[in-house]
């Protein structure tokens, strides 16, 4: 599995922006969900965003790829420069919207 780490990731050499093919897939899930890394295809980082996301660039950039990672990152997103009040309530709401259309 393609990574990119976002991080130096204890026992490993690889520093901020490096990327790697990690085996076994179970490693580099590990180092993606415990923030060390991103998941990575290529030129850009996989990401389960909609396109449309707001901010979504920031996120990405920031390592959130994946909407669970937003929602458990709701209460610091404002720390992200670029991410204001403003852009934090759209976030909220577009989570609320993407979760009442999944129910």
């Amino acid at each position: 599995m393609w990574i990119k780490f976002m991080k130096p990731a204890p026992g490993y050499a690889y520093s901020e922006g490096n990327t790697a093919d990690l085996f076994p897939d179970e490693e580099a899930t590990r180092l993606v969900e415990e923030g060390y890394a991103i998941p990575f295809a290529g030129a850009e980082p996989v990401s389960d965003l909609p396109d449309d996301f707001p901010a979504r660039a920031l996120l990405v950039a920031e390592g959130m790829c994946t909407l669970e990672q937003v929602k458990r990152s709701l209460p610091s997103l404002s720390d992200v420069k670029g991410i204001g009040e403003s852009t934090l309530e759209k976030i909220v709401e577009r989570l609320k919207e993407m979760e009442s259309e999944q129910a």
